[in-house]
Formats: C-alpha cells, structure tokens, sequence
C-alpha cells in the first residue's frame, strides 16, 4: 500500500527540520569545540598525559584505577634518598642490604663491602633498575627497610596522594607478595612531575649509559637505561625531544613507563603508562600518545602553558611564569632560580622586566642588596616613585628622595638596624637601603644582609614590586 499525500509531505518537513536543526547546531557550536584535541586508541591498563609546567591532565584514560607501578617505584625511591644523603656521599654495600632483596628481581651484581658514591648507586638504581642498588640506598639512608618504606608513604602524603601506597623501594607488587605496593596513573604522573624537578634525577634519568666506576671486588662496567627512547626507539626528534624518565615491568603491572619531552618552545609533557600488551607494544603507543600531544599543541589545540622546570614547586613560580608568559624572560628550558649572575646580566633583566633604563655600577662584579639599592636610588633619572618625598631645595635635584638632615639620617639607621652587616654601613647606604624597605621592594624571603648577593630568582621578586609601585 503506497503512502498518501499528507504522510509524504509530513515526512518531508520532518527531514527539513532535521537539516536546519543541524545547521542551527554547527553554526551555534563553540570555534574551540571544533578544535577539540583528539586522543589515539593505545592499549593500556590507564594513562595520563600531563603538562608539566601546570599539572594540568591533557588526557587521560582510567586515570584513577588502581595500578601497580613496579620499577618505577624506584623514582621515589631515588626521592627519598636525596632526602637524607648527599650526592658525594660513600655508600658501603652490606650482606645485611643485599639479604633483603627476593631473587625475581633484577640486579646488577654489587658486591658486599664495595663502595660506591650515591651518584653511581642512583645511576644503577634508575638506569638498569638495579633492585640491590635499591636495597644498599635505603639501608644507606635510613638504616633499615622498613624506616625508609615509613619515608616512602611520608613522602606521597606530603605530595597529597592518598591512592598510593608502598611495602618495598624496589616495585615489586602481588606476583612477589608484596600487596600494599599500588597506585593511579593520575598519581603517579604527580610523583614523576617531582622527580623531574629534581636535578640530580632529572639528569640520571636523561643518561642513556653510564660507566660504574670500579670498586673492591667489582671491575668497573658499563649500564644502559632500559627506556629505549634514549637508546634504540625511533620518534620524530624535530616534534619533541625525550627528556627521560623510568620503566618498570611485572604480571601484575604490564609494561610501565613514565615518562617526559618537551618541544623548543617550552611546553614539557609527562607521560604515564601502564601498557598490556608488552614492551615493543606499549613503546608503539606512548610514541602515539607523545606525537599526538604536540602535535596538536603545535596546531593550537591544547590548552597547556610554557615554563621552566626548575621553578616549578617554588613559592615565585607563579611570578616567574607570568613574565615568562608575557616574553619577557627567555624561552629555555631552565631558569637557573638560585644563579647569582653578573650585574650587568641582572640590570638587563631588570630593565626588560620594568621597562627602565638603570645602568649597573660594576658590570661583571655580583649583585648584592645595597648595590642594587644604590642603582635604584641615586639615578635620578631611573627613580622608582617613592612613598614619602622631601621638599627640593638649592642643593638636591627635585628628584631626589634622601635628606641630609640629622632626623633623616637617624630614621634610616633605625630601619637598617636589622641588617647583620648595619655597622659597615655609610650614611649613604643607610639612605638607599632605607628607600627599598620603605617602598617595599626588599621581598620577605631575602636574608637580613646589605652585602647579599642578589640571585636571578630575587631579582624577579623585587622586579614585580617595582611594577607595582
């Protein structure tokens, strides 16, 4: 039976309305929903891909189920050691050290009664996963196992994860009876942001080979990281360039690798995978995941941020990464927060971050407090505007802030009285020092000493204060 006229026209503005419903739609959908980024299909227990510079997840897939992270426990193992040894410092390998470690585990032959400094212990530790070199560093470093797994689970709380859990510094997991050991990607991708803002993993962790130097008992040999991105995998080098990071393998976790690259423009990624279908599978598709990534961050479609990692988990982060953000500080990969540089080196900064002109006393000698004082203070021409002024008169120019009156001087030798070095002080230092601190350009973190040298970091700090005056 055929249709009628009326069911036909019904069906007829029914499809119309349909098209212009459509229209309606893709002509009302957001411009940045159209360039929503898009994620590859990988074969992974979970993953998460982070920026680095601002923690934030770009993507993510069962971020927060449980996990087991097996060697790549050992970068908070590596954490905790910092913690307490320094990198200089000789490590005797024990009996006691190596009895701990069950035979599934990957070692690399360290010998009781070998020494060897922390440095070569955290090369063996995170480049061939050595489970004895794990050992050694936590009986080094707390005195027993069980004390450091104790500063293991500190160390996650203090970095606010409550699905993490560890019972031994090597990563092994279930399959060894080991079952408090677990985490999340989301998690773990957190800890590894840490670790990489640590200089000393961050560069263990980028080697591809290292050379153990000798020691009694142990001719010196050579290690290979075991992430083949550094040593064998082929990945577009001109899209991103691999930091480094830390693999891990066990029945229960799959392959693991955590992960992080960066571009030239600044933006770092962290990646974290918790692959099942084996090694050469799972480094296939991180390198989709990592070429996915900057590719459409290059193309615009990512909401990341630029940055250096050195500055990261310190309280001028956010100040540094707006003049960062703004081109005002250079594209590099690090910022170097604690290098005391040259004047002329910190005046440049200075005057590109304040837009002035002050000119440096002493070009190549450092920057201490009262020397930047004086360049802030005794050019008229480059003041910054003060809160109290004085009246000009025939012998000082109208921009000049300091008297030479007796009550003048006074107050400025109250307000430097503070300093440690206050009694080497002149009547002219007292007057500009006094100027920084009524203005308050002196940041709270800088030490109580006129002859401080003033560090890159500091010099940020007051450079903000300065626009804001």
């Amino acid at each position: 039976m055929k249709p009628s006229r009326q069911i036909k026209y019904k069906r007829r503005q029914f499809i119309t309305f349909l098209v212009i419903l459509s229209c309606i739609l893709s002509i009302l959908q957001p411009a940045n929903q159209a360039k929503a980024a898009k994620k590859p299909v990988v074969y992974a227990h979970a993953y998460v891909i982070m920026d680095a510079n601002s923690g934030k997840i770009l993507f993510s897939q069962n971020a927060t189920k449980k996990n087991y992270p097996a060697s790549t426990v050992k970068l908070m193992t590596a954490l905790v050691t910092l913690d307490h040894l320094k990198i200089n410092k000789k490590v005797k390998v024990t009996k006691k050290a190596l009895k701990t470690i069950p035979r599934s585990a990957s070692k690399v032959g360290l010998r009781s009664g070998s020494v060897y400094t922390v440095d070569a212990l955290l090369h063996m530790l995170l480049l061939p996963s050595a489970a004895d070199a794990a050992a050694v560093l936590a009986k080094a470093s707390c005195g027993s196992q069980k004390s450091f797994i104790s500063e293991m689970n500190k160390k996650a709380k203090q970095l606010g994860l409550s699905h993490t859990s560890f019972d031994n510094p090597i990563g092994l997991d279930i399959g060894d009876h080991y079952y408090r050991t677990y985490t999340t990607a989301k998690e773990f991708t957190a800890i590894a942001r840490f670790a990489s803002c640590n200089p000393t993993i961050r560069s263990i962790i980028s080697t591809a080979y290292y050379r153990v130097p000798k020691a009694k008992g142990k001719a010196s040999f050579v290690i290979r990281n075991t992430n083949s991105f550094l040593t064998s995998f082929s990945y577009n080098h001109k899209l991103y360039q691999m930091i480094g990071g830390k693999t891990g393998t066990t029945r229960a976790a799959g392959a693991v690798l955590i992960t992080s690259a960066k571009d030239t423009k600044g933006h770092e990624i962290i990646c974290a995978f918790f692959g099942n279908r084996g090694r050469a599978q799972s480094n296939k598709d991180i390198k989709k995941l990592l070429d996915c990534t900057f590719k459409q961050g290059k193309q615009g479609k990512l909401d990341w941020t630029k940055g250096y990692w050195d500055v990261r988990y310190r309280d001028s982060n956010d100040i540094i990464q707006k003049y960062y953000n703004k081109g005002l500080l250079p594209v590099s990969n690090q910022f170097y927060p604690t290098k005391k540089a040259s004047q002329e080196s910190l005046i440049d900064m200075l005057n590109t971050l304040t837009n002035a002109s002050y000119q440096a006393i002493d070009a190549d000698k450092k920057m201490s407090l009262l020397t930047l004082a004086h360049i802030l203070y005794d050019d008229p021409l480059s003041e910054p505007t003060p809160t109290e002024t004085t009246e000009p008169n025939d012998s000082h120019d109208e921009n000049t802030y300091t008297s030479n009156s007796d009550d003048t001087t006074d107050e400025n030798r109250v307000l430097c009285s503070s300093y440690i070095d206050y009694a080497t002080m002149t009547d002219e230092d007292c007057a500009v020092l006094a100027s920084m601190i009524k203005n308050h350009l002196i940041p709270a973190s800088l030490g109580k000493k006129g002859a401080h040298n003033i560090t890159k970091e500091e010099l940020v700090l007051i450079a903000d204060l300065l626009n804001q005056l």
